[in-house]
């Protein structure tokens, strides 16, 4: 009868045990999510207060509503520093109660047996980037479009596919004007062939005012030649006519959908309407890179903390190792958003600063895997 195979010498581990690790893994992510979400609403939801307090009709309903919207693109923006913590907090348990002990001593590689929670991390990136951001962008944008409508001096934008530009001013209490232009020059700070609607508080239209051009200079919209109609008055001609506005071009640009408002379905489509009339796109582009690079994000970052909790087992200090982790990786994750900020100023390709923190990290967690002498 042949002798049974030695333990040190099973170097395969089981689907029960992947499955189970998997299983527990999931179960930390659900709590860190909770922790980060319960912070962060706490948070923005006191910032949301203060700057609504002044508003009339919005109430304590409104205000929960209001967050609501908010809170799914705030939480997917820290979800990676959410898989962070939770490998943080499913290894160094796992380590407490000697699962992980047993586990290596049985001869099963790192490598194997964190293959369940990696290949979760992976689903989740996906999920994340086709499924739930969709559902935040949506909500964001019930957000901002309210956020607009109570806020003076703001406006609302769309674009159309043949490169014109519809604009919606809104001065609280005072009037709202609708502006069309057909195009736009200097990143929108000029427009031509425009047409604006202007229209007091309770809807009744006031003028219609078409020139051949009109620009942003200093608070005001500079408009030549223009062609003036009021309800029961002859049509009137002006050379120049000067609109006051509180709009800014950083107003106008930013009236437009935020890259947080759109999906990753529909930022190709919106990238291309930006470059056509002429606005600067490379908020959403960096935007749009970043979701394809989610999922390699996530990963990576499950990485970075692994070799702090595989070193558990071997090493006293458990609460320095954790504290160490959580520094180490919070710090990498606002390494990256100065990385977008840094390429946002020009000096560094959007496409490498996408994919270049993943890439980083990665590395680093490969560096910490040979250092800790993890397989």
């Amino acid at each position: 009868m042949p002798e049974p195979m030695p333990i040190s010498n099973m170097r395969f581990s089981s689907p029960l045990l992947v499955r189970y690790l998997a299983k527990k893994f999931f179960l930390s992510i659900i709590l860190s999510v909770f922790v980060m979400t319960s912070f962060v609403a706490l948070v923005d939801g006191l910032e949301m207060m203060r700057r609504f307090a002044s508003v009339e009709n919005m109430n304590a309903l409104s205000i929960i509503l209001l967050i609501l919207y908010k809170l799914p693109s705030l939480i997917l923006q820290v979800f990676p520093f959410c898989i962070l913590l939770a490998s943080l907090v499913c290894f160094s348990g796992l380590a407490k109660s000697h699962e992980l002990i047993a586990i290596r001593s049985s001869g099963i590689p790192a490598r194997q047996f964190l293959l369940g929670p990696l290949l979760l991390c992976f689903a989740l990136g996906l999920l994340d980037v086709f499924a739930i951001s969709p559902t935040a962008a949506l909500l964001n944008d019930k957000y901002e479009r309210i956020e607009n409508t109570v806020f003076p001096g703001s406006a609302e934008g769309l674009l159309t596919e043949g490169g014109s530009i519809w604009l919606k001013q809104s001065e609280r209490e005072r009037y709202e004007m609708l502006i069309y232009a057909d195009k736009l020059e200097d990143r929108g700070r000029n427009l031509h062939k425009v047409s604006v609607f202007r229209f007091a508080p309770d809807g009744r239209f006031i003028r219609r005012m078409d020139a051949e051009s009109m620009s942003l200079v200093g608070g005001r919209w500079e408009m030549q030649n223009v062609i003036m109609l009021e309800p029961d008055k002859p049509s009137e001609r002006l050379n120049r006519f000067v609109l006051p506005t509180s709009l800014t071009l950083e107003t106008i640009q930013n009236s437009f959908s935020s890259p947080a408002s759109l999906s990753i379905y529909s930022l190709p489509g919106f990238i291309k309407s930006l470059k056509a009339v002429g606005f600067p796109s490379e908020e959403h582009q960096l935007h749009f890179f970043q979701l394809l690079a989610k999922p390699a994000f996530i990963m990576a970052m499950f990485l970075l903390g692994i070799p702090f909790a595989l070193h558990f087992s071997r090493q006293r200090g458990v609460g320095t190792m954790v504290l160490i982790g959580l520094v180490f990786g919070f710090c990498f994750y606002f390494f990256s958003n100065f990385v977008g900020a840094y390429s946002l100023s020009g000096r560094l390709n959007l496409l490498v600063a996408a994919w270049a923190p993943a890439g980083i990290a990665i590395l680093l967690a490969l560096a910490l895997f040979l250092h800790y002498r993890e397989e």
